[in-house]
């Protein structure tokens, strides 16, 4: 089992969990001692103390697809304290999704410490060859259990590729209290969200009309007008409201 807190966590909750998984204070260290509870309590154990739990090397020996009772196997992999599995090889993507069918997308990564191909061992040689990335606003612990919670969209086993689509990268607005205010973008996402967001950039509907029209500093045919005439609305949208621009460029997805 792979175990991950946060950095600064104290030594002492560390050696908590390993004595309620039965490893005390002289048997930790030694490679010859096991801890005398299964997978899914071990994960449970790293949880309820604020840790992430990783199934290791699940296709290796002594790993958890190498358990006798499939069925037992898939309901480790359905426990929801089990944040991710590491894998090997591939193809036990596969596996496990034919396993766990639509009960569950599996997070997987890829440890750099892991044995090489075709053994059955960690060593030095195999340190490097294997690599997980990770989408996260700050790689920290809440930024890797968010992304292993959404692995479909933050986790990858290969390298990204190359940037290839359009985004918003920033509005600029001129006009209004907010005169001069340029607001950045995610280069991940761009999304206005809800009425918070338009009462902070000072106008209704505004910067979603000016957004779909690419930017074009006119009074968007379709957008609300509250009761004002055409004229009154023009001059409210021109010396009361912003405007908007947009820059585009590409960016990965």
């Amino acid at each position: 089992m792979l175990a991950i807190w946060e950095q600064g966590t104290k030594s002492k909750v560390i050696d908590e969990v390993l004595v309620k998984l039965g490893i005390g204070g002289a048997e930790q260290g030694k490679l010859d001692i096991a801890a005398n509870v299964g997978f899914a309590d071990a994960a449970r154990v790293v949880s309820e103390a604020d840790g992430i739990a990783i199934a290791a090397h699940i296709d290796r020996p002594r790993g958890l697809l190498k358990l006798q009772v499939a069925a037992h196997v898939k309901s480790i992999l359905l426990e929801e304290c089990l944040a991710a599995v590491e894998i090997v090889d591939f193809a036990t993507v596969k596996t496990l999704e034919q396993k766990l069918g639509d009960k569950r997308l599996a997070a997987c990564v890829r440890g750099s410490d892991m044995t090489p191909d075709g053994g059955s061992y960690h060593c030095l040689g195999a340190i490097g060859h294997r690599r997980t990335w990770i989408k996260a606003a700050v790689p920290d612990l809440v930024g890797i259990r968010h992304a292993l919670q959404d692995p479909e969209l933050r986790i990858r086993l290969k390298e990204p590729p190359e940037a290839t689509h359009p985004r918003i990268e920033s509005v600029e607005i001129t006009g209004g209290f907010l005169d001069r205010q340029k607001v950045l973008f995610s280069p991940d996402l761009s999304c206005l969200l809800g009425g918070t967001v338009l009462v902070i950039l000072g106008a209704r509907s505004d910067p979603l009309c000016a957004l779909s029209r690419g930017g074009c500093q006119f009074v968007p045919e379709d957008c609300p007008r509250s009761g004002f005439t055409d004229a009154e609305y023009a001059e409210r949208f021109k010396r009361g409201s912003p405007y908007y621009s947009q820059r585009r460029t590409a960016v990965s997805p």
